[in-house]
């Protein structure tokens, strides 16, 4: 539990020191919570952080909008992802036998949703570049 959050706070300080404080503000904040048999908060933020860029680690005294918590299950592990965003309010579930694997999907499934949440709504008429 303590290398948790060692880690976390390493996390938090590295990337406080990376990002400016509008990339922070525009940004979800996760809170994950597994067993320790499954990937830690660490790598989980890898994995969201290789599909999106607008998310971060909560801070311990903040709030956090998007909550994913992995836990054993009959059949394995099941994983639960809440988000409160600008685009409302979503809970996604995915269960599975390896930790690892509903872990990734849970990744996937959070960079996804935060995406379509904090995506700015383009306007009626309004042409997007490629």
């Amino acid at each position: 539990m303590a290398r948790r959050l060692v880690t976390a706070l390493a996390g938090i300080t590295l990337f406080l020191a990376v990002f400016p404080a509008s990339a922070v503000d525009s940004s979800a904040t996760i809170r994950y919570e597994a067993p320790a048999t499954c990937p830690d908060a660490r790598e989980f933020m890898k994995r969201v952080g290789q599909r999106t860029e607008r998310a971060r680690v909560a801070l311990p005294d903040e709030d956090a909008t998007v909550v994913v918590n992995v836990e054993s299950a009959e059949s394995g592990f099941r994983a639960r992802m809440s988000l409160s965003g600008p685009a409302g309010a979503t809970t996604r579930e995915v269960s599975g036998a390896a930790c690892d694997s509903v872990s990734s999907a849970m990744a996937l499934i959070t960079a996804l949703a935060i995406e379509r949440s904090f995506r700015t709504p383009q306007r009626p008429g309004q042409r997007v570049s490629a």
